[in-house]
């Protein structure tokens, strides 16, 4: 079984949108709240920490004299497309002691940086010091499955580590999770679930964008209808997921909206004391819990406000929808 933590979901939690295509199914979509585990394949090679070790004049990583930093991913190499760690170790060889420059992406940004590698006597190989990995992990709620064409949308934002956004991906798979333990959020320490992936994949990811995950579902998750779609507006509401196995909506408040913000456009405070009692408010792993408002989908759980852990924010269900098209 495979572990999966949501420390890559630190600015995270699964929210929602639809994937390619027009919009097929007019008004109507099927709000999900179950908790999935996400395994996506990068473009590129993920920076996931830097590693000094001993060199021929001592202990050296080249990444961090040159500014590397966690988080970032490494598009080339001297002009070399990098895949993947293969394409790392490839592009290193011969290259001991000589100047390279690194093409990268860092919170959406490319910058270019040069570095000398250094031969690792231990290895036998040439390496920048780094630890480095091809996928992104996490665990989020599914927002809504369309039942006519199988897509889905899920976190409300990207999945990355800490500074990306949107990082581009070469595909991935989504899978059910077996939740072992809530970690309840307190003033200044946001909880998470914690949880595994099991079995076989359910679907199939195919974009990770700055408003959500989307892909297809060969398993909708659940038996819920479809139900209408809503504009949020300040006043009683309810947030669907599941932290315990089984799906519940619970009460929030709806303080207020904003139109102008990309993805922080509700801002809620959870009132259920259920719910409360259960997290502590909104955690880690929540993201893309839909949003339901007068038996309508009007939005996904976004993000939560480390310092007041029963407050969170939320997006729009129509810009959701509106960059799946």
């Amino acid at each position: 079984m495979k572990k999966i933590v949501t420390r890559t979901l630190s600015f995270l939690v699964l929210c929602a949108i639809l994937c390619g295509g027009a919009w097929a199914t007019g008004e109507e979509l099927v709000p999900v709240g179950e908790p999935i585990g996400i395994l996506l394949d990068v473009q590129g090679v993920l920076v996931d920490s830097l590693a000094p070790f001993e060199g021929p004049g001592g202990k050296v990583s080249p990444a961090e004299e040159a500014g590397i930093l966690p988080g970032d991913l490494l598009l080339t190499l001297d002009g070399e497309t990098l895949t993947g760690i293969d394409d790392l170790n490839a592009a290193l060889v011969g290259k001991e002691g000589t100047p390279v420059e690194v093409t990268l992406l860092r919170k959406g940004r490319t910058a270019t940086l040069s570095m000398t590698p250094v031969s690792d006597p231990a290895l036998g190989i040439t390496r920048l010091g780094i630890n480095a990995g091809e996928t992104l992990s996490g665990i989020g709620t599914v927002t809504y499955y369309d039942p006519t064409t199988g897509k889905f949308g899920a976190l409300g934002h990207a999945i990355g580590v800490v500074g990306t956004q949107g990082v581009a991906i070469d595909g991935g798979e989504v899978y059910r999770v077996a939740l072992s333990d809530i970690q309840k959020g307190h003033p200044g320490k946001a909880g998470e679930l914690h949880g595994s992936i099991t079995g076989d994949p359910v679907g199939s990811a195919e974009k990770n964008t700055p408003v959500g995950i989307f892909g297809k579902l060969d398993d909708p998750l659940t038996a819920a209808d479809p139900i209408p779609l809503g504009e949020a507006v300040p006043g009683d509401a309810q947030i669907l997921c599941s932290l315990d196995g089984t799906t519940t909506a619970y009460g929030v408040e709806i303080l207020k909206t904003d139109p102008q913000s990309r993805v922080r456009n509700i801002t809620f405070k959870v009132t259920d004391p259920d719910l409360l009692q259960k997290s502590g408010g909104v955690i880690r792993g929540m993201s893309g819990s839909p949003i339901l408002q007068d038996g309508k989908l009007v939005g996904a759980v976004t993000h939560v406000l480390v310092n007041q852990p029963d407050t969170g924010y939320g997006i729009f269900i129509e810009n959701m929808l509106d960059a799946a098209r």
